[in-house]
């Protein structure tokens, strides 16, 4: 369990909420139920807490919302306790199974890609989906110039360039 610990990336379930909140009680008993050996889970009172969340970098409305993060990859906040573990559990799914387009975990598919946008900006995806209904979709963005600030090795403007991005982008969320 140790090495197991000290292999993956770390599940962290952040839930926003006012302590006598009912949701926010329903979201922390379903973040709970995810199984992963690296798990964290806290709440944070965003009226008796103002410090912890504006230092944490979350914010105080929507309220109650979790939020589901494996690594540094977040999945969009919810206030509902079912896609709260969908979500745990597709990140874990995708951890586990590794990076690829369109696979299953426990019923869920988990589809990932890159495109670059108009306006010198490139797009990285991930959407989880049951049946045809999507689940979640995380998206990031970023643009020509702060992708070449954080990876001044890469040249964007060539296809090799653009395929290390994606792959920087996959590997950090």
């Amino acid at each position: 369990m140790v090495i197991d610990r000290f292999l993956r990336k770390p599940l962290l379930v952040t839930v926003v909420g006012e302590n006598e909140d009912p949701i926010r009680a329903g979201l922390l008993r379903a973040a709970r139920r995810a199984y992963a050996s690296n798990k964290t889970v806290q709440a944070v009172d965003p009226v008796w807490e103002p410090s912890r969340l504006a230092r944490l970098g979350y914010p105080a409305e929507p309220s109650p919302a979790a939020y589901v993060c494996l690594g540094t990859l977040c999945a969009r906040p919810t206030a509902d306790p079912d896609e709260v573990l969908a979500q745990a559990q597709a990140m874990l799914g995708q951890e586990r199974k590794g990076r690829g387009e369109g696979w299953t975990y426990q019923g869920y598919t988990v589809d990932e890609g890159f495109k670059p946008e108009p306006g010198e900006r490139f797009q990285y995806f991930f959407r989880v989906l049951k049946g045809q209904e999507r689940m979640f979709r995380y998206c990031i963005w970023t643009s020509k110039e702060a992708a070449s600030a954080r990876w001044p090795e890469l040249d964007l403007d060539t296809a090799t360039g653009r395929s290390q991005l994606e792959g920087h982008l996959r590997a950090t969320g």
